[in-house]
């Protein structure tokens, strides 16, 4: 296998660009092949798994019982800022091929969006999407890498653990208990997501639920899901839990200082 080759980035706008090979070859045997958008946030997809006319907005970060979860000025919040989608896991199931995108913001998430690819020339487009549902282990947040495990399923991270230890609002770190611009602050966002008030008080009963590793498994057609947090894989900053082809050994990294 070889790749036509591609030029260092010098102008500003090529920096800017999704930059890509224009060809592979394999097994002498040329393809031509290239970068594509499959969704954006913001785009509006049909609802995976609801009726006909129901519509998912990708990236909108969502309440505990499913519905948006709004900026201050009652806006929905689509997690564009921060890193915002930062790792796709492509699922080849028994019940279809998915994707599922987490989102790297202070209230994180991740959507599971169903993909079709066309038999001739293997090009993915997308179908349909959902909002994974977090609830049971109280939400998650800022969810950085990920990697497809050897066993179909979507292992993420959860990055920077609020620092239970110091809890303080009124410290030098008290902006992640407190804020008066609270879309800014990991535990005002928790806290509002599991029904509380908007206070560092009510959000430090769940800090310690934040800094792990959750796994995602895609169950139906419809894009049902089971969601996990691996409590024995340890709380810090995750970056990246990598599974070796044994399905036993996993390298943990930690983003944090």
């Amino acid at each position: 296998m070889s790749f036509v080759g591609v030029s260092v980035p010098v102008t500003d706008g090529e920096k800017r660009q999704n930059r890509a090979s224009t060809e592979v070859t394999v097994n002498g045997t040329t393809h031509a092949i290239g970068y594509k958008a499959l969704v954006r946030t913001n785009d509006e997809l049909p609802l995976l798994g609801g009726a006909d006319d129901d519509k998912a907005t990708f990236g909108l970060l969502t309440n505990k019982d499913g519905s948006a979860f709004t900026m201050p000025d009652g806006s929905p919040w689509v997690c564009t800022n921060g890193s915002g989608p930062d790792h796709t896991s492509l699922l080849n199931t028994d019940n279809g091929l998915f994707a599922v995108t987490q989102l790297e913001c202070s209230l994180g998430g991740a959507y599971i969006t169903k993909l079709e690819q066309d038999d001739a020339t293997g090009e993915l487009s997308a179908v349909s999407t959902r909002p994974v549902d977090f609830s049971e282990v109280y939400g998650t947040y800022v969810n950085c890498d990920g990697i497809t495990t050897p066993w179909g399923t979507h292992l993420g991270s959860e990055e920077y653990e609020p620092p239970m230890a110091i809890f303080n609002p009124d410290a030098a770190d008290g902006a992640w208990f407190d804020d008066p611009d609270w879309h800014d602050s990991h535990m005002d966002s928790i806290a509002r997501y599991n029904g509380l008030d908007n206070t560092a008080e009510n959000a430090a009963y769940f800090g310690y639920y934040f800094g792990w590793t959750p796994e995602i498994k895609v169950t139906s057609a419809d894009g049902d899901h089971e969601v996990m947090k691996h409590y024995s894989m340890g709380r810090f900053a995750h970056e990246l839990a990598y599974v070796m082809p044994d399905n036993k050994t996993v390298y943990l990294s930690d983003d944090g200082t």
